[in-house]
């Protein structure tokens, strides 16, 4: 199961890419929260989300806490930014050993600087966004092997 959260789109699209290697089922978190939605246990996670001072989303997080996983479920992290994720993976890790569920990996896609009142807008965002994809191809590939990456 793919479960992704998105403001600007930009997560929602790195999604929709992966599914296409992958051809799972695509749930947004947003509509899960805005719902009051369970997911439903499986045996692998896909969380793609953006990055928001250099970790998941509080939100996200909160999701991850409130809902059930099974123990030993494996979980991947895919996080879009305008730079980096910084020391994301630390948190990420730290919050899968609360669950008892196993890190697959931690992945990070450039994709066109949004926070704006900070940044400037990119000239030539098509560019970001084509090496972005062809990065996820490359980890959905993975992904799909069941491979380990960090």
């Amino acid at each position: 199961m793919i479960l992704y959260f998105s403001g600007t789109g930009n997560s929602r699209y790195i999604a929709e890419v992966i599914n296409s290697v992958i051809e799972d089922k695509l749930v947004s978190i947003n509509e899960c929260l805005k719902n009051n939605l369970i997911v439903s246990l499986e045996q692998q996670y896909i969380i793609v989300c953006p990055t928001y001072a250099w970790r998941i989303p509080r939100v996200v997080e909160q999701f991850i806490r409130t809902n059930h996983f099974v123990s030993g479920t494996k979980i991947y992290f895919i996080m879009t930014c305008g730079g980096d994720i910084g020391n994301a993976a630390k948190y990420i890790n730290r919050l899968c050993n609360e669950k008892n569920m196993i890190l697959m990996g931690v992945g990070e896609i450039v994709m066109p600087e949004n926070f704006i009142t900070m940044f400037k807008a990119p000239e030539n965002p098509e560019v970001i966004i084509s090496h972005g994809v062809e990065t996820e191809l490359l980890l959905a590939a993975e992904i799909k092997a069941g491979k380990y990456f960090l």
